[in-house]
């Protein structure tokens, strides 16, 4: 979307923190609607715009929930987009999206990448780099891994994992 408006560089870092913000302050599933709204809002902040009237688009939020904005000491003024200005319609256009609320509505704002991480682990346990080996040894170890980061999802899956303190026993 950057490369296609070179004029949305400026706002894009913007963009990123009011999504964050949002999906950290929303976390529940019920939450949602109301953090799509505010994500939403960014159309209104952007043009500098903090509180609004109830509408189509908004019926729910009418201002943003961030503080005041401090003014910067050094640099550029903050970006503001004018109202009918093309930048803004791209923006309005991506935000109000079908296919943007519903990813939005199905996302969890607590995902993270424990389960990669999990299984990365699992895999240097088994087929360490610094050790070399034959790519049929390889693979074997790695099939290794693979059954026992299954079998630990497995048991998640069913309940028979218990953790006591830091250590999981299956």
């Amino acid at each position: 979307m950057v490369k296609a408006n070179p004029e949305l560089a400026p706002v894009y870092q913007m963009f990123f923190n009011h999504l964050y913000f949002v999906h950290h302050k929303y976390p529940r599933r019920e939450d949602r609607p109301r953090a799509l709204e505010l994500v939403q809002s960014f159309i209104m902040h952007i043009q500098g715009k903090h509180s609004w009237k109830k509408n189509d688009e908004f019926k729910v939020v009418t201002r943003c929930e961030h503080g005041k904005l401090k003014a910067k000491k050094r640099g550029e003024s903050r970006v503001t987009l004018e109202a009918g200005s093309e930048a803004l319609e791209s923006i309005h256009e991506m935000l109000f999206a079908p296919r943007f609320s519903k990813a939005f509505l199905s996302t969890a704002s607590l995902i993270d990448t424990s389960i990669n991480e999990c299984f990365h682990s699992l895999s240097l346990m088994y087929a360490p780099k610094r050790f070399a080996c034959s790519p049929f040894y390889y693979k074997l170890k790695m099939l290794i891994s693979i059954m026992h980061y299954n079998c630990l999802m497995l048991d998640d899956l069913l309940g028979e994992r218990d953790e006591i303190g830091n250590t999981v026993l299956s």
